[in-house]
């Protein structure tokens, strides 16, 4: 498996908790929240889904339903309208995650504040990457390595790595999982081969605690991190 050069952490709940088995796409849109079509227009928020969470230098947007299902299907134009934000340059690579997490949410529409958000950069809050959780807390694959644990997976995009901005929304994230839902320990499964990443999670504390064999990425380690319940200020906008 080559290395990876660029920062991003994918993970254990990437290819997991998908849309049953022989449900198409059309029949998750049908299904989501009792009827709610995931590509309506209209879509209103949630309670508690928190569409926008700041930290000192980004903006981390929520991504509505209608705007996963636009990007799974490359349907840029249309997303960049439904989010104001220009997702021209949204890599046709990085596309599928948008098609999982929309299938996810099809599945389980409580899942949508930790589904797929926007790392937008301040003041023009262009698209710099994305962050998501891979689901909610405790989910059953982690709960004999992990219990109570949440994993994430970011990207950003070339141009922009090497600025501390995967770091910052990582700690900007994880203060809002600690501080609106009291979790207090995190997953990431990163390839010993991406240095950016390694670096990353060693300088947030995180620590090995075991190793698998990822269907796209190879192998990989598992890293968590148990947070003592304080929230990190490094991230926060002043």
């Amino acid at each position: 498996m080559p290395a990876k050069t660029q920062p991003c952490a994918t993970g254990l709940g990437e290819l997991s908790f998908r849309t049953p088995a022989g449900r198409g796409r059309s029949d998750a849109v049908r299904q989501f929240d009792g009827g709610q079509a995931l590509n309506a227009t209209d879509f209103t928020w949630p309670e508690g889904s928190a569409p926008r969470i700041e930290t000192r230098r980004l903006a981390l947007d929520l991504l509505p339903p209608a705007a996963l299902h636009a990007i799974a299907e490359g349907r840029l134009a249309e997303a960049s309208r439904l989010t104001g934000c220009d997702l021209a340059g949204f890599p046709d690579t990085e596309r599928n995650i948008a098609a999982i997490r929309f299938k996810d949410l099809a599945a389980d529409p409580a899942y949508l504040p930790w589904s797929l958000r926007l790392m937008r950069l301040k003041p023009e809050l262009c698209f710099v990457g994305y962050f998501n959780f891979h689901t909610r807390p405790d989910p059953v694959y982690l709960r004999d390595l992990a219990p109570g644990a949440v994993e994430f997976g970011y990207f950003v995009v070339p141009d922009f790595r090497r600025r501390g901005l995967a770091e910052e929304t990582a700690r900007g994230m994880m203060d809002w999982a600690a501080g609106a839902h009291g979790i207090d320990r995190f997953v990431i499964s990163v390839s010993p081969d991406n240095a950016p990443s390694v670096a990353m999670a060693r300088k947030l504390g995180f620590a090995r605690i075991g190793g698998h064999m990822d269907d796209v990425d190879g192998y990989e380690d598992i890293l968590s991190l148990m947070r003592s319940g304080s929230i990190s200020q490094a991230g926060l906008p002043p």
